[in-house]
């Protein structure tokens, strides 16, 4: 479902660049494409360095991601289970003195659908000073789910405007669908630069609500180059 909603963009404007792994540190990601981002305190990494890893375990909106074109995803986290160093000692004394074997930590299974925020490098910026994007934008999104009748119907375009983060220019867009009886808003930002693009995309379902409020915008705000 994702990628649905990265790619119209990306295969009718411009052409996306190839994705590497970054690293995040300290809660900053740093990406070898060039930018920084912060995403929200504690959210998970889910990008080609973790794919191998995570892709088993991942929500089920999010298995098909495809990291040959999207740099990062990054969504959050479901286990409950404490993980860490000092709480496998704890469960490792406590069953050796119950004379018992350790038993191996089970995953949780992953939920069907969960908040995410992905980020993509576009080679060759749109033009920022016309609405001739905007325009081909939403006519790509329309083309994209005409076919698709489990949500065609309630396909929406909510926002379609250029405006300024951090003193860069963005072409910001927001659509809002139904599927299976779930709402899904997608917001996504496109940072226009001279020889690349930056676009962030966050997908949540329109039922739930993640804390802070402003999770996504948060985000978008803290893109530097």
């Amino acid at each position: 479902m994702l990628k649905r909603f990265i790619l119209p963009l990306a295969l009718s404007l411009t052409i996306a660049q190839a994705a590497l792994a970054g690293s995040l540190v300290d809660g900053i990601y740093s990406s070898n494409l060039g930018y920084q981002i912060t995403p929200p305190s504690g959210w998970i990494k889910f990008d080609a360095s973790t794919v191998n890893a995570l892709q088993r375990q991942a929500p089920h909106n999010l298995k098909n991601v495809n990291f040959s074109r999207v740099d990062v995803v990054f969504y959050p986290p479901f286990d409950t289970q404490d993980t860490s160093l000092q709480a496998d000692i704890k469960r490792t004394d406590a069953l050796k003195a119950a004379q018992a074997p350790p038993p191996a930590p089970q995953p949780p299974d992953p939920p069907p659908f969960s908040p995410s925020i992905s980020v993509m490098v576009l080679r060759h910026a749109p033009t920022s000073n016309t609405t001739d994007v905007a325009k081909a934008y939403a006519e790509a999104m329309k083309k994209e789910v005409k076919g698709l009748a489990d949500y065609a119907s309630s396909f929406k375009i909510s926002k379609s405007t250029f405006d300024t983060v951090n003193g860069q220019d963005v072409f910001q867009f927001i659509i809002e669908y139904t599927t299976k009886g779930r709402g899904i808003r997608v917001e996504q930002t496109l940072f226009m630069q001279n020889a690349t693009s930056i676009v962030v995309t966050c997908t949540s379902d329109t039922n739930e609500y993640m804390q802070p409020q402003d999770w996504c915008s948060r985000t978008v705000a803290s893109l530097r180059q």
